[in-house]
């Protein structure tokens, strides 16, 4: 009975707040910048930015904003994305994954994604994948910032501004042991003696 009690206290004090973990800011500014597969004769132009996350997250899902400027939606074929660490926006990746986005209007939403993060700052890269050649450029919030953009092979460049990106999920921490808790360890725990 007393582990029981445990496992209850222990399961309450664990933080999960559902919903939105991460916004860069409103989708308010198109920026000159390719963010698609085929873009202006490119094989690929990836867009990176910064987000810090103070505590554990479990993110599901991704959401990047980006204007179509030539050719057709109906030619998307699907979103990557990579998280990488702070040390360097073009390094290799700690977490990666394509897939097909729901997109309404300026949103490209993946959702779906079951990524274990680490507190800490990161840089989170996509770029959209058309089956023709296709201009979108990503939108910025018109916060003061920087970002990066490559096309993983000849060029790397710095801009400023921020792009936008939202993180969805729930944070996770590692509570400490409340005192009924420890009180619980303790009593049971203890010698019985008659």
């Amino acid at each position: 009975m007393k582990r029981i009690i445990v496992l209850i206290f222990l399961s309450i004090s664990c933080s999960a707040n559902a919903g939105l973990l991460y916004s860069s800011g409103s989708a308010t500014i198109d920026s000159p910048i390719c963010d698609a597969e085929n873009c202006s004769g490119s094989s690929e132009w990836w867009v990176i930015d910064d987000f810090t996350n103070s505590l554990n997250w479990n993110i599901t899902g991704l959401e990047f904003f980006s204007n179509l400027n030539f050719g057709s939606l109906l030619d998307y074929m699907s979103t990557s994305w990579e998280i990488v660490s702070s040390s360097d926006p073009y390094g290799a990746a700690l977490f990666s994954g394509t897939g097909v986005a729901t997109i309404t209007g300026n949103s490209y939403l993946l959702s779906g994604l079951d990524i274990n993060l680490s507190s800490g700052t990161y840089f989170l890269s996509h770029h959209h994948d058309f089956s023709t050649e296709v201009t979108t450029t990503a939108m910025l919030t018109g916060d003061q910032g920087s970002f990066y953009q490559t096309d993983k092979s000849n060029y790397q460049f710095t801009y400023d501004g921020e792009v936008a990106i939202n993180i969805y999920g729930k944070e996770v921490s590692v509570p400490e042991p409340s005192p009924l808790v420890l009180l619980a360890r303790i009593s049971h725990s203890a010698p019985t003696t008659f």
